[in-house]
């Protein structure tokens, strides 16, 4: 007689793809509870037990995808300058004129900053973290403020906005827009993208063209 073939059975057990696909689901819903604890409670007066009671699960629990607390915080901010260098990439690839390209950045950072991971990276003071924590975080805000300022050097040098000086256009651009980190309200008037439009339109009027005589 020959012999059949059994079945397969599907494996109750995860592949290793949906195992990574799973542990990177668990670990962004750990930086998400704990970038809204940040901003609402602090980052001193959090405790990982307050982001596991949130999440529904033990404090060993977090601390099986992170180290410590300082590593879930430079978690939130890394996700926060992701989003902000995504925006940017998306304004640098586009063809229209370099305000255009600026304005849209400016805009795209400035509702990043309504949201819970930009709020972050502006109201958690990094003075107390590692050395190799701080340069982490200074490295990136560093790049995110060159890219800023080559938008306005473009913007300058294809006569869409008035000369100026790049560096001082960025520091005073990005102070404004950093501020929103700190005083939005998720129940404000306006919507994030209507809050974002109205306070670019307002740093953005100084950089118009003068009109020709």
């Amino acid at each position: 007689m020959g012999t059949s073939t059994l079945p397969m059975r599907a494996s109750p057990f995860l592949s290793a793809e949906d195992k990574d696909r799973e542990r990177r689901q668990k670990k962004e819903a750990v930086l998400r509870e704990a970038a809204r604890l940040f901003c609402h409670k602090g980052y001193n007066e959090t405790q990982m037990s307050d982001v596991a009671s949130q999440l529904g699960v033990t404090k060993p629990t977090i601390y099986y995808y992170f180290k410590n607390k300082e590593e879930v915080l430079v978690g939130c901010f890394e996700v926060g300058f992701e989003m902000i260098e995504a925006t940017l990439k998306a304004a640098e690839t586009t063809t229209r004129s370099g305000a255009e390209r600026l304005r849209n950045a400016l805009q795209a950072y400035a509702e990043i900053m309504t949201q819970d991971f930009g709020k972050c990276a502006v109201r958690v003071s990094i003075n107390g973290l590692s050395q190799p924590s701080r340069e982490s975080i200074d490295f990136h805000r560093r790049r995110i403020d060159a890219r800023i300022r080559a938008l306005v050097a473009d913007a300058v040098k294809d006569g869409s906005i008035r000369p100026c000086d790049p560096k001082i256009a960025t520091f005073t651009m990005l102070g404004s827009l950093n501020g929103i980190g700190r005083w939005h309200r998720a129940d404000g008037e306006l919507a994030p993208a209507e809050l974002a439009k109205a306070v670019v339109a307002q740093v953005f009027a100084g950089l118009e063209p003068q009109p020709r005589p």
